[in-house]
């Protein structure tokens, strides 16, 4: 694929400005222990103030998980565009939550390089580095991704249409390295010494990719029928061959 020769202060942009830690400490519960217990029942929703909360869970991993419960919550009585709106606020707070962003930001420049010169690597080498900082915040971030969008229950998973449609093609990259994390997590594999990240070689059951299609056995975890969705979208869908992130995901995962 040929790159373009504005994807480098793209993808800067991308990573630096809406992964740029900023915190807030409001509408937390009450507690005396060191760390900060966030309670969703305290926080408030509504179509207009959900970028505000965006913005103050930025470098606050704690306070986005709460919030990100609570948009699971609310979800569950909206449809349409506003169901919508949630759900892709809800999904930027759980990155935020699995500390994945903070991670890339910290070798934005090495990811940079790797992407631009499409390197069959860079996706394996990208989660080598962040895999060492997913332990703590990384699989509830996973749940919550895979409770926040609607998978269809067949075999050959796929994303809710409407989100599917409205999400950006690099909420979709991080979501997708959020799971495919929790996924590895479970399974015990390590990003830095698995010979490649062909979806066959990691997890034959209950994930396997054949004819065009990433499917799942009955076996499979919400996470996995998550990543598998997640897998194809970007797929199937065209509109993430020129995103730097999906591009080398798709071909990583596909073999």
């Amino acid at each position: 694929m040929t790159r373009k020769i504005f994807v480098r202060p793209v993808l800067l942009l991308v990573l630096a400005g809406t992964l740029v830690l900023a915190s807030c400490d409001n509408f937390f519960s009450d507690s005396w222990g060191t760390a900060r217990s966030y309670d969703p029942d305290k926080i408030t929703l509504t179509d207009g103030n959900l970028d505000l909360w965006i913005k103050n869970a930025r470098g606050n991993p704690e306070l986005a998980a709460a919030i990100t419960r609570k948009i699971i919550d609310e979800i569950r009585n909206k449809s349409g565009a506003e169901k919508v709106k949630f759900q892709e606020a809800g999904m930027k707070l759980a990155v935020e939550a699995s500390g994945v962003g903070a991670s890339i930001i910290s070798s934005a420049a090495d990811v940079i390089n790797k992407l631009e010169n499409n390197e069959d690597s860079a996706i394996k080498d990208i989660l080598s580095k962040i895999q060492s900082d997913f332990a703590s915040g990384g699989p509830g971030a996973a749940s919550n991704i895979a409770d926040l969008v609607t998978v269809s229950s067949s075999n050959t998973p796929a994303v809710d249409p409407g989100y599917a449609a409205a999400a950006s093609a690099s909420d979709i990259g991080m979501a997708t390295m959020v799971l495919a994390l929790a996924v590895m997590e479970k399974k015990g594999i390590n990003a830095a010494t698995v010979d490649d990240l062909e979806i066959n070689h990691l997890t034959t059951i209950p994930i396997t990719y054949s004819g065009g299609d990433f499917t799942v056995d009955s076996s499979a975890t919400k996470e996995e029928r998550a990543l598998a969705a997640y897998l194809n979208l970007i797929s199937h869908d065209s509109r993430f061959d020129d995103n730097p992130l999906t591009s080398g995901i798709k071909g990583a995962f596909k073999g």
